[in-house]
């Protein structure tokens, strides 16, 4: 009986066992990594601001127009309703110092998805005074989990005051807010 043995240097090395065992986690590393580049390429983050020096100088600023509507005691409530698709905001100051405007605006952003942000016109619909206002706008988003909101008077001059803070609508509908 004659055993016909191959010599290994001339089998094709994709035939070879030890090259397989060698080349698949390198091949397997390749295939996540494409796989990896693709996902971060097409769902890119909106979190971050590109102008970071501009929001950095604003950063001043935003504190002294809060601390503006601190000065003002500025209190109140906004209440978002679905069912009437409907937002109200209840605004008292505690100072006549600077009248309460006629309108305001109020801006929502989403914390993950820029796309879901959006800036509402709030209209004044009933006030017995300069110091208490009810504010109403019609709002036909959805509104769910967290959202940042900011209030400020629709014309704003340089130096006007601000609100703002975060709500979480899986909790309440409605916040309190105060300067």
């Amino acid at each position: 009986m004659t055993e016909h043995l191959v010599d290994p240097s001339t089998i094709p090395a994709y035939k070879q066992k030890w090259f397989w065992f060698i080349m698949s986690p390198l091949i397997l590393v390749i295939i996540a990594c494409c796989i990896t580049v693709t996902i971060a390429v097409s769902n890119r983050d909106d979190v971050v601001i590109g102008d970071y020096y501009k929001e950095g100088l604003l950063l001043n600023e935003k504190k002294s127009q809060q601390e503006l509507a601190a000065k003002l005691g500025l209190r109140g409530q906004l209440t978002f309703d679905a069912e009437l698709a409907e937002v109200v905001l209840r605004l008292q100051a505690t100072s006549a110092s600077e009248p309460l405007p006629s309108s305001m605006t109020l801006k929502m952003s989403h914390p993950a998805f820029s796309d879901r942000d959006a800036t509402i016109t709030m209209k004044k619909i009933a006030g017995a005074d300069s110091l208490s206002f009810i504010y109403s706008a019609e709002y036909l988003g959805e509104w769910n989990n967290r959202w940042y909101w900011h209030l400020e008077p629709a014309a704003q001059a340089t130096g006007g005051w601000q609100l703002k803070g975060e709500i979480d609508f899986s909790q309440s509908n409605s916040v309190d807010i105060q300067g």
